[in-house]
């Protein structure tokens, strides 16, 4: 059986197919153009191998299985500047710190004078009992207990406005933890209290 000979429009090569393939697309060996094979009623009128026609272009044709990969290039860029934009805008909590004179040579460590918040009446005085609790003593009033952080930072902001304090001094009892030592003297930082001393005691009540 004579097969159909017929030539690539797009490369000029010479193609041949099969007689039962006239009229069916086809693609071009050398360039991967689709083609319309001739049909045989063309090849009898023609001397010569005719051209072909390159297939007309079909919309919503299925995909190769390698073409339907996904670029991730842009989500790459968007997650880069989410990632720069979340560094630039992020606030850092600022680290507080407070100054401590450094000790005299004439005033040897290991002596050690203890703070009368008697002599001191326009002071304010903070205990830190065993149990962690503080109390807060200012203008000659009785202690008020204060059970958190927040509430003790209100009353010593409250003894600083009020008797205009300028003085705060931090008892702790040896069996407190020294976190809430801590925690009394930044909070005397944080509300401008120009002189802070802390002390130790052993004794149950501070007062």
């Amino acid at each position: 059986m004579t097969p159909l000979l017929f030539v690539c429009p797009v490369c000029q090569q010479e193609l041949s197919a099969k007689l039962d393939l006239e009229g069916t697309y086809v693609n071009c060996p050398s360039c991967e153009t689709q083609l319309v094979v001739p049909t045989l009623e063309m090849v009898d009128e023609s001397p010569r191998p005719p051209i072909a026609q390159t297939a007309p272009l079909q919309l919503g044709l299925k995909r190769k299985s390698g073409e339907a990969e996904m670029d991730m290039t842009p989500m790459v860029d968007v997650t880069f500047l989410l990632l720069i934009f979340f560094m630039v805008t992020a606030v850092l909590a600022p680290q507080m710190s407070m100054q401590v004179p450094p000790p005299s040579p004439e005033s040897p460590s290991t002596q050690t004078k203890e703070i009368d918040f008697e002599d001191d009446p326009d002071s304010i005085t903070v205990y830190i009992d065993p149990f962690n609790t503080y109390q807060v003593i200012m203008g000659g009033e009785a202690p008020v207990e204060a059970a958190s952080k927040q509430e003790l930072l209100i009353r010593i902001r409250e003894g600083k406005n009020e008797y205009e304090a300028k003085k705060l001094i931090v008892i702790a009892h040896i069996k407190s933890k020294y976190q809430y030592l801590i925690t009394a003297l930044d909070a005397g930082h944080r509300t401008q209290i120009e002189q802070i001393f802390f002390q130790t005691t052993a004794e149950e009540d501070g007062f």
